[in-house]
C-alpha cells in the first residue's frame, strides 16, 4: 500500500513538472517568435539590432541618439533591446534572437565570458557582421570595437591623480561588485602608472556577486582600517556613488578627493556639487553614429577591412564650464 502511494505521489508530481516545463517553454517561444516576426518583416531597409546591458542608462540613451541619426538619413531599421539591470543570459537570448532574426547587422555592449564569444561567432558564420561598444570582447570575430581604451582611460586619471597625491600617500580603488574586464583593464592602467611613484600604497576593494553594489560598504570598511584614507577612485560610476555615500554618512568629504570613471548624471552633478574632482566621460552619441557606420561600411564593402579598434575621445570632467 504504502509503494503504491509513494508510486501515485511520484506519478501526479511528474506530470505536473512536465506540463510546467511545457508552458514555461511555449511562453518563452512565443515571446522570442514574436520579436523575430517584428524584426525579420518585408521591409527593405537595412535591419539592426542594438542590444544593451540597462535599457534606461545614460550611455543606451546617447549611443540610441547617435545610431538613430545616422538609422534615419541612411534608410535603417534600428530595434533597441536589452535589460534594465544587467543580466547575461537574457542578454545571450537577445543575441539569439537577432541572430534567428537573419538581421543585416547587430551593435553591442560586449559581455564577459565565452558565451558571448561563441554567440559573436554564430552571428559571424550567418554572415552577421557584430560591432561591439563601448565594452569588447577582443578575442571574438566581432568586426570592430567602438569606444574608449579603457587602458588610456587608467593612464589619464592616474595622471591626474599624481599631480595631487603627496609623498606616502594611500589611494583607494574601489568596485562595488565583481569586476568586470573593463574595470580590470582600467585598474591594472592605473597601478601600471602609479607604480612610477613609489611611495604610493594602494588599497583595491571589489564586491562580490552577491549584491550588485556594495561600494558603500566597502568604503565604510577600509575607513575603519585606514581613518587617514583621503583618495578614492570609483571603477565605475555606482562605486563613485557608493564613496560619496559613505563619506557623507560620517560627515567627511571636505578634505577627501573623489574620483570616477564612467558619465552619468548623477555623477556630473556630484563633481559640480564638489563631492568629486573629477570624472572621465566620453562621447557616446558619436560612438553610436561611429558604429553604425561601420555596419554600412561593411554592407555595402566599401574600404575593407574595417579596422579593428576604433577608439573615441575621454576627457575629464572637471565641473560646468570645465570642458
Amino acid at each position: 500500500m504504502t509503494k503504491l502511494f509513494v508510486f501515485i505521489v511520484s506519478t501526479c508530481l511528474l506530470i505536473t513538472f512536465l506540463f510546467t516545463f511545457h508552458y514555461v517553454y511555449h511562453v518563452y517561444q512565443s515571446s522570442r517568435d514574436e520579436q523575430i516576426d517584428a524584426v525579420s518583416g518585408t521591409s527593405n531597409k537595412i535591419r539592426i539590432v542594438m542590444i544593451t546591458q540597462e535599457l534606461e542608462s545614460p550611455f543606451t540613451k546617447a549611443l540610441q541618439n547617435g545610431i538613430g541619426r545616422i538609422a534615419k538619413e541612411n534608410n535603417m531599421e534600428v530595434n533597441v533591446w536589452g535589460t534594465y539591470h544587467s543580466n547575461q543570459i537574457e542578454l545571450l537570448k537577445y543575441m539569439d534572437i537577432a541572430i534567428a532574426s537573419k538581421v543585416d547587422g547587430i551593435i553591442v555592449q560586449a559581455m564577459d565570458g565565452p558565451e558571448f564569444v561563441d554567440k559573436v561567432q554564430t552571428a559571424t558564420e550567418k554572415g552577421i557582421p557584430v560591432i561591439t561598444a563601448g565594452t569588447d570582447a577582443p578575442s571574438s570575430l566581432r568586426k570592430t570595437y567602438v569606444g574608449p581604451d579603457h587602458s588610456k582611460e587608467g593612464e589619464l586619471l592616474a595622471a591626474e591623480l599624481m599631480l595631487h597625491m603627496q609623498d606616502g600617500e594611500m589611494i583607494c580603488l574601489v568596485s562595488g561588485s565583481k569586476m568586470k574586464s573593463t574595470e580590470r583593464i582600467r585598474l591594472e592602467s592605473i597601478q601600471k602608472t602609479l607604480s612610477l611613484h613609489t611611495s604610493v600604497h594602494v588599497v583595491i576593494v571589489e564586491g562580490d556577486e552577491t549584491e550588485l553594489n556594495q561600494s558603500k560598504l566597502l568604503v565604510n570598511n577600509v575607513l575603519n582600517r585606514y581613518p587617514d584614507m583621503k583618495l578614492f577612485v570609483g571603477l565605475n560610476a555606482e562605486a563613485g556613488i557608493g564613496i560619496v555615500q559613505a563619506l557623507r554618512e560620517r560627515g567627511r568629504g571636505d578634505k577627501e578627493n573623489v574620483y570616477a570613471f564612467d558619465d552619468t548624471p548623477e555623477l556630473r552633478e556630484k563633481v559640480d556639487s564638489g563631492w568629486i574632482k573629477a570624472i572621465l566621460v566620453n562621447d557616446n552619441t558619436t560612438l553610436g553614429e561611429k558604429s553604425i557606420l561601420l555596419i554600412k561600411r561593411w554592407l555595402e564593402n566599401a574600404d575593407l577591412p574595417l579596422p579593428r579598434n576604433v577608439n573615441t575621445q575621454v576627457i575629464l570632467y572637471k565641473g560646468k564650464g570645465s570642458q
